[in-house]
């Protein structure tokens, strides 16, 4: 049974990928488990509407809205089941970050 909160680090996730980039169009439907990670997430919501739960505070989201989930923030997105939020998600290393940022 898994922990709640959730834990993706860096290494165990983009590994499952072989990059250390990962860009992903979804639908969500329901509630994901409260989770955390070391690593850069980006979302972009295209459809739908819901709220986004950071960090014990919650935020409603709809389309057009853009998240940023810093390594460490306790985050998860809930949407109702007759406005299904439909986003893109980019999720990237943060030393991939600091290194490009250094450029």
């Amino acid at each position: 049974m898994p922990r709640i909160p959730l834990y993706y680090q860096d290494d165990e996730f983009f590994e499952e990928f072989g990059t250390s980039c990962y860009i992903n169009h979804e639908k969500m439907v329901d509630v994901f488990p409260l989770y955390r990670h070391d690593f850069m997430e980006i979302s972009l919501i295209v459809e739908g509407s819901g709220t986004e739960l950071c960090n014990g505070r919650t935020y409603p989201v709809q389309e057009g809205c853009v998240s940023v989930s810093t390594p460490w923030h306790f985050h998860t997105l809930n949407t109702r089941s007759d406005q299904p939020v439909t986003r893109f998600i980019c999720e990237f290393s943060l030393q991939d970050y600091l290194h490009y940022a250094s450029v």
